[in-house]
């Protein structure tokens, strides 16, 4: 009876390719593989609510509506996958109609979008998927590691696009004409049970993600005794983050204490002391390793602080001590040279954060630093003869 209703909302054709498209993802397996109901139950209310999004966004609406300041090009590249183009057109199109402060967040705003029939509870809404978090202006680099992670076939971090805001339901700071990153409220992702912590999935340092590495979690070749824990992450994912972190400099999620590189005087890290504090590993915290409820040997991607001003010769190596495997993928699309293109050609699907860098000018410099850093870390992988690894 329901999928009646979803046929008929969405349209006979558009439900039988995501039907299909639902399938084919490894997220059905486990419905048969011993789980317990709550995670089939995840599962089922994750592909609802991704048909909801749809059904809201609609694919004949325009790219751009009138009101709206946020834009989108009508041609999307081929790595943005259906799910996705719904999630950057809400963001991009949906009003303002409920909204909340983050605790512990105050920079930020998380609201209810949408584009037709409005949601009067912030919670309803977001379970259905239809909310986002409004950024600072400081924050757009996001949208950088958004596309590149696209681009790189990794498909861990969560939709971003910019935009200028002008609801009412808002408070002035952020409505004054600033370009602003809003993101995907990606409601299914666990958080520890701890609003001191809530920024992770589970507690992890330093050592214990070392220790996890070298016992080869994740795999079928995963060591007996177990100095730590395993987590039930594929240990490919691990690689795929390196990967990413290191092209974009991120070190707030692996390297929090700025161990691995030399930071200004400035940096979080030095003013809050933990700088100093880089020969104690166990004090160590990794930050932002979160998974989904319904698919949790994947990492999801979180606060991605792009560092593209980051200088060549203090880059962080040690976001990628320990790995010693990489995505085949992404490394061929590196060596391909054709990155530099890809990732411009991606950028100019949001024509606010195209037009609020002034356009190829602008973004170009900064591709292009994301590609020399992909040589460099070309030439690493050839040096510790890095095993690539495919999915």
């Amino acid at each position: 009876q329901n999928d009646g209703k979803l046929t008929e909302i969405i349209g006979e054709n558009e439900y039988k390719a995501l039907r299909r498209e639902k399938m084919m993802k490894s997220d059905f397996s486990l419905l048969n593989s011993g789980k317990s109901e709550r995670d089939g139950t995840s599962l089922v209310n994750r592909w609802v609510s991704e048909l909801k999004i749809r059904n809201s966004v609609g694919t004949s609406l325009p790219i751009s509506n009138a009101g709206r300041s946020g834009r989108l090009h009508k041609d999307s590249a081929h790595w943005f996958d259906s799910n996705d183009v719904g999630k950057m057109k809400l963001l991009t199109n949906g009003s303002v109609i409920a909204k909340a402060r983050i605790p512990g967040h105050g920079q930020v705003m998380k609201v209810c979008l949408n584009l037709q029939s409005p949601i009067d509870d912030l919670m309803e809404c977001c379970q259905q998927g239809m909310c986002g978090l409004i950024k600072r202006p400081s924050d757009l680099n996001e949208i950088i590691a958004f596309h590149l992670d696209r681009v790189l076939g990794l498909n861990r971090s969560l939709p971003v696009v910019a935009r200028k805001f002008s609801d009412d339901l808002l408070p002035y700071k952020f409505t004054n004409g600033d370009v602003r990153p809003v993101v995907w409220w990606d409601a299914d992702i666990q958080h520890v049970d701890d609003p001191n912590n809530d920024q992770n999935s589970f507690v992890l340092s330093w050592s214990q993600y070392q220790a996890m590495l070298r016992q080869e979690c994740g795999t079928n070749k995963a060591h007996g005794n177990h100095t730590v824990p395993c987590l039930g992450v594929k240990r490919s994912e691990w690689g795929r983050l390196a990967l990413f972190d290191f092209l974009l400099q991120v070190h707030d999620r692996l390297d929090r204490h700025c161990c691995g590189f030399k930071p200004e005087i400035s940096e979080p890290c030095v003013e809050d002391l933990r700088h100093g504090k880089c020969s104690n590993l166990k004090e160590q915290l990794l930050v932002h390793i979160l998974i989904r409820k319904g698919n949790p040997s994947q990492l999801v991607y979180i606060d991605n602080a792009a560092r593209l001003l980051q200088a060549k010769d203090n880059l962080n190596f040690r976001l990628l001590e320990g790995i010693d495997e990489f995505p085949a993928h992404a490394v061929k699309l590196m060596q391909t040279g054709c990155l530099r293109s890809r990732l411009l050609k991606s950028l100019r699907m949001d024509r606010e954060f195209w037009d609020s860098h002034n356009g190829i000018k602008g973004l170009k410099k900064l591709v292009q630093v994301i590609e020399k850093r992909a040589q460099i870390l070309l030439n690493y992988i050839q040096e510790k003869d890095i095993k690539l690894v495919h999915d």
